[in-house]
C-alpha cells in the first residue's frame, strides 16, 4: 500500500522525536541530579536493613523514624540484590530504578491499548511518557518511586485484564513499598466504575470477582504483615501522621513550588486540555477518563505529602487526557511538538548543570585517603555516605543529635554552608585534616574532639 506524503513526513517527525527523546534519557542517566540527598537517604534505608539489619534511619535522622520499618521491604531486597552483584553505587541504583520505569511505560503502553487507543495515539503517548520530567526524575533516582509505581502500574493492567487475583496482590506489594502504591487500587476502581455494566445482569460474576480480589488483598495484607509485624500496631499513627496537613498536595507543589516555577506551564497546558475537553463534551463519551481524573485527585488529598517526586503517579492520567483532546482536535503531532519544546531545553540545562567531569568514586577515594581512622564516626553530607557505608557515619544535620560523641570526623561542603550548621560548642578542637576539591565544589574535613 502506497504511502501519502503527509504520512510520511508524520512518520519522519515521529522518529525524530524519538530518537531525541533516548538521546536525552542517555545522557540525562546518572546526571539528573549531581547531589541528590535522596539517593543517599534511600541508599542508607536499604544498606542499614539489608546489610546491618537496622530497619530504622541511623543515618539521616535519629529517632525511631524512616527506614524500612513501615515500608520498602520488597524493595530494599531487590535493590539489594542487584546491588551486590553489580556493586552499591549510584549508578547503579539508577539503573535499576530506569528499568522500572521503563518497563512501568511498556506497561502503560498495553493498558491503553486495553482502552482502546489506536497506534498512532498509542506512539504519542509513549513519547510524552519518554519526554516528561516526572519520569526522567523517577528513573535517576534510589528512591522507592519507580519500584512502587511499576507495581501499582503492573496491578491496574491485570486488572484490566480480568486477573483480579494477582491484581490485588500485586497492589499491596506496591503498597507495601509505599503508601502511594495505593493508586494501584484507586486506578482500578476508577476503571471498575466505567465498567459497571459488565455486570449489569451477572450479579454472580460481580460477587466472585470481588471475592478473589479481596483474597488477593487479604494475602496481600498477610504479606504486609510478615514483613512489618514489630512496627504494625503503629501503621495507622505513621499514615496519619502524613495526612494531617492537607495543605501538602504534592500537585501543588509539582506545579506551583518547583525551581524557577517551570511546571506552571504543564500546569497551563494540562488545564487548558481539561477546559477542551469540557468544551467538547468529550465527558460523555469518555467517562474513564473522568473517573481516572477523579482518582489522580484523591489520592494526591488522601495522601497529601509536600513532595513533588509523587506527581508521577498521576501524571499517567494527565497525559491520557492530553492525548485524547489532541486527537478530538486533530493536531496530535502538534501537541507533541509543543511538549518537546517544553522539556527538551530544560533537560538539556539539567544534563549541563549536572555534567560530572570527575566521577563520585574519585571523590569517595580521596575523602578515604584523608580520613584514616577508621574506629571514629563521620558527619557529612549525601554525597560523602558512599564512601563511609561501612563505617559509622551520620549526615551532619544530626551532628547535635549526638552528645555521646567525643571524637569525630565533620565534612564542610557547599549545603553545609547554606544551610549555616553551628558546630556543637563541646567540640572546642578543631583540627583541619585536610580539604579537597571535586568539580568546582570545595570541601574541608576537620577533626573535631573534646579536650
Amino acid at each position: 500500500m502506497k504511502i501519502s506524503e503527509t504520512e510520511k513526513n508524520y512518520r519522519l517527525l515521529h522518529y525524530s522525536l524519538f530518537a531525541a527523546a533516548i538521546l536525552i534519557h542517555i545522557f540525562m542517566f546518572n546526571n539528573y541530579l549531581s547531589d541528590d540527598i535522596d539517593d543517599a537517604w534511600s541508599h542508607s534505608f536499604i544498606y542499614s536493613y539489608t546489610e546491618k539489619g537496622y530497619e530504622y534511619d541511623s543515618v539521616f535522622r535519629t529517632g525511631e523514624v524512616g527506614g524500612v520499618a513501615f515500608f520498602g521491604k520488597t524493595y530494599a531486597r531487590v535493590y539489594s540484590a542487584v546491588f551486590n552483584i553489580f556493586g552499591w553505587t549510584k549508578i547503579t541504583a539508577h539503573g535499576i530504578s530506569s528499568f522500572f520505569v521503563y518497563a512501568s511505560i511498556v506497561l502503560w503502553y498495553f493498558i491503553f491499548r486495553k482502552i482502546g487507543l489506536d497506534k498512532k495515539q498509542l506512539a504519542f503517548l509513549v513519547l510524552l511518557f519518554l519526554i516528561a520530567e516526572p519520569f526522567l526524575s523517577m528513573a535517576n533516582k534510589t528512591r522507592s518511586d519507580a519500584f512502587a509505581f511499576f507495581f501499582a502500574s503492573l496491578s491496574l493492567y491485570l486488572f484490566m485484564d480480568k486477573r483480579f487475583f494477582f491484581s490485588a496482590l500485586t497492589g499491596m506489594i506496591a503498597f507495601e513499598t509505599h503508601p502511594m502504591g495505593l493508586s494501584a487500587f484507586i486506578y482500578s476502581f476508577a476503571y471498575f466504575l466505567s465498567t459497571l455494566a459488565y455486570y449489569k445482569d451477572d450479579k454472580k460474576r460481580l460477587i466472585r470477582d470481588l471475592f478473589i480480589f479481596i483474597s488477593g488483598i487479604a494475602l496481600g495484607a498477610l504479606y504486609y504483615i510478615f514483613l512489618h509485624y514489630g512496627a504494625f500496631s503503629s501503621l495507622g499513627s505513621e499514615l496519619s501522621d502524613s495526612i494531617t496537613d492537607a495543605v501538602k498536595n504534592y500537585l501543588l507543589y509539582y506545579f506551583l513550588y518547583s525551581t524557577g516555577h517551570r511546571h506552571l506551564v504543564d500546569l497551563i497546558v494540562f488545564l487548558s486540555m481539561f477546559v477542551i475537553f469540557v468544551a467538547l463534551k468529550m465527558y460523555k463519551t469518555e467517562k474513564l477518563l473522568i473517573f481516572l481524573l477523579a482518582g489522580a485527585i484523591l489520592q494526591s488529598i488522601i495522601l497529601p505529602r509536600a513532595n513533588h517526586n509523587y506527581a508521577v503517579f498521576a501524571y499517567p492520567v494527565f497525559l491520557y487526557m492530553a492525548v485524547l483532546v489532541a486527537t478530538r482536535l486533530n493536531k496530535a503531532m502538534v501537541i507533541l511538538f509543543l511538549f518537546f519544546l517544553l522539556y527538551t531545553p530544560q533537560h538539556i540545562i539539567r544534563i549541563e548543570h549536572n555534567r560530572q567531569p570527575e566521577p563520585l568514586s574519585s571523590y569517595s577515594a580521596k575523602l578515604q585517603n584523608l580520613i584514616t581512622d577508621e574506629n571514629l564516626p563521620v558527619f557529612g553530607g549525601g554525597n560523602e555516605w558512599y564512601a563511609f557505608m561501612e563505617r559509622d557515619y551520620f549526615h551532619f544535620m544530626s551532628l547535635n543529635d549526638h552528645p555521646e560523641i567525643e571524637t569525630c570526623y565533620l565534612i564542610i561542603d557547599d549545603n553545609f554552608r547554606e544551610k549555616d550548621i553551628p558546630v556543637p560548642d563541646r567540640f572546642t578542637k578543631r583540627i583541619k585534616v585536610g580539604e579537597i576539591e571535586f568539580n568546582g565544589e570545595k570541601s574541608e574535613i576537620l577533626l573535631l574532639t573534646i579536650p
